[in-house]
């Protein structure tokens, strides 16, 4: 199955289970991660492939009330990066979590989004066998009965 890029956005309201259309990326992409920063109210969209097949080391932002999608250098991941999941920090330190995907090889690098100036730094953590197309959640042990 050959996927092409997009820079459509779509939005679903799990109140009202409707999909509303989002404004246009400003770079089409595919097998990118995105994340939701409730503090600022800003989705952020990672890496993925770009129209011409080469793996993106860009980051766009979109925050609700702006109504388009900006591209910050700062916020720029270290490197080309597709297929990693990524989630929301519960910390007010760190925006969110990039984790896994393939850079040129599939990788088990955790990554983190700096509050304080908007840059991916790595953390001292990594996945016990890399990953990637998967999926990533941010949940405490606490909230799953039984851990």
């Amino acid at each position: 199955m050959n996927f092409k890029t997009t820079d459509k956005i779509w939005m679903y309201d799990t109140v009202t289970k409707s999909w509303t259309q989002g404004p246009s990326l400003n770079e089409k992409r595919k097998w990118h991660s995105c994340l939701v920063d409730q503090k600022t109210s800003t989705i952020h969209v990672m890496g993925g492939r770009g129209k011409h097949g080469n793996r993106l080391s860009s980051t766009e932002a979109l925050k609700y009330v702006n109504k388009r999608w900006e591209i910050s250098s700062a916020s720029n991941l270290p490197g080309p990066l597709t297929h990693s999941a990524a989630t929301a920090s519960r910390t007010n330190d760190i925006v969110g979590y990039l984790v896994g995907g393939d850079g040129n090889e599939i990788r088990s690098d955790i990554w983190a989004l700096r509050r304080r100036d908007m840059k991916w730094v790595e953390t001292h953590k990594r996945l016990q066998i890399p990953r990637t197309r998967h999926t990533l959640v941010n949940v405490r042990l606490s909230d799953i009965p039984g851990c």
